[in-house]
């Protein structure tokens, strides 16, 4: 009884430091800080803070719905959904990096009101803009099914239905604190970024979806290139933090730039 108590300590603690490395692939970093910066300039910028617990909230509730339905229909997900997942990704990754090009080239400050092309797509994606439906449609991806069937198959084994959506909650709950620190970071970064001068706030933008590009013409090259796939899957949770370190590295220049400007002055 202890040796099996132990196991199940020893298997959550994992799913809690595979969800946190989950939460460091590049789609995630990218969608969470695309959208924070987003929703800061937005009425609902209070909120921004909170864009990366959201949307892993969301993407937590999609796999803990694909592990029950794994577990009580025993379904077979077809590999299609899986592709129509990435390609839904890869689109919402593209709209961010469009809305932060448009502000990178306005010229406007934050906090304006929203352009045309915004209104339209709010009005469009509605209440699918929200981080928690992003999340939740991301998570229609192989991997993120690959492991509910996992955990439904596992949790079976060692229990049923309740250590089924406890395994669920633990693996969501690494991947909450990731992204969450990761949409904290970029909350606190944007919030400085805006105090700068114009410019500065604009070649944040364009970083940011410079990097949504890069990160859009990953997954759409992985498929064709077999080398390309490997060294996504055994090197995303490093590249992730590259991405945030990258815009870290940018905002302390912008700032050192805007010392030095104002010590010449």
């Amino acid at each position: 009884m202890i040796e099996h108590a132990t196991n199940t300590w020893v298997l959550l603690a994992l799913l809690t430091a595979l969800g946190f490395r989950h939460g460091l692939d590049p789609d995630h970093i990218a969608a969470v800080d695309g959208m924070t910066r987003h929703r800061y300039r937005q009425p609902i910028y209070w909120s921004a803070r909170f864009t990366g617990l959201q949307f892993a909230l969301g993407h937590s509730m999609m796999i803990l719905l694909a592990a029950l339905l794994f577990h009580w229909q025993g379904i077979h997900l077809p590999d299609w959904l899986g592709d129509a997942g990435s390609w839904i990704s890869c689109a919402f990754l593209l709209l961010l990096a469009v809305m932060n090009l448009q502000h990178c080239f306005s010229g406007h400050g934050h906090h304006h009101p929203a352009s045309l092309t915004q209104q339209v797509i709010h009005r469009w994606l509605g209440r699918f803009a929200h981080p928690v439906a992003v999340g939740f449609i991301f998570a229609i991806s192989l991997d993120s099914l690959a492991q509910a069937a996992l955990m439904a198959t596992q949790g079976n084994a060692w229990g049923g239905l309740g250590m089924i959506v406890t395994m669920s909650l633990f693996f969501g709950l690494g991947m909450m604190l990731a992204d969450a620190t990761n949409g904290l970071v970029m909350y606190w970064l944007v919030t400085r970024s805006e105090s700068l001068a114009k410019n500065a706030s604009r070649i944040m933008s364009c970083l940011i979806a410079t990097l949504s590009l890069l990160v859009v013409a990953a997954s759409l090259s992985r498929r064709q290139l077999p080398g390309l796939n490997q060294l996504m899957d055994n090197w995303a949770a490093w590249i992730g933090l590259s991405i945030t370190g990258s815009v870290l590295l940018t905002y302390l220049w912008l700032r050192r730039l805007q010392t030095r400007a104002l010590q010449r002055n």
